[in-house]
């Protein structure tokens, strides 16, 4: 039969437990950096789709000051054409993976989607008027 003197036992004992303690704060230390990750990258999400949002407001209401100066007919797209423009372009812009060969191609798929942002903008607009 093993036996293990008083000392040693307090020794493993006090050993076990400081290990134990060691392992909990690592578990513990992942999941507070993973959590501050995630909120980190939300706020930067949220910040990135202000500036968007501000942007195309912005220009919108650029467009609209130019309209009223302007001496021709301009006819003024509703707001929503200018987000959904500014979404797509920044969507280009941002992405890690955008080169200059892939440039144009990407650039044809954000004016795809503005033109049938505005199309549909337009026949609303008639069905509203009608």
């Amino acid at each position: 039969m093993l036996t293990i003197d008083s000392t040693t036992l307090v020794l493993l004992t006090a050993l076990i437990s400081a290990g134990s303690a060691f392992i909990g704060v690592l578990i513990t230390s992942y999941f507070n950096l993973r959590t501050t990750r995630l909120t980190k990258e939300s706020e930067e999400r949220k910040h990135q789709k202000e500036l968007v949002f501000n942007a195309a407001i912005e220009n919108w209401k650029q467009t609209a000051e130019l309209a009223k100066i302007s001496s021709r007919y301009t006819q003024l797209m509703p707001l929503d054409s200018y987000l959904v423009h500014m979404t797509a372009l920044s969507d280009v812009l941002l992405d890690p993976t955008l080169t200059a060969d892939n440039l144009k191609d990407r650039m044809v798929k954000v004016y795809e989607l503005t033109k049938a942002m505005e199309s549909a903008s337009a026949e609303r607009t008639k069905q509203l008027n009608s």
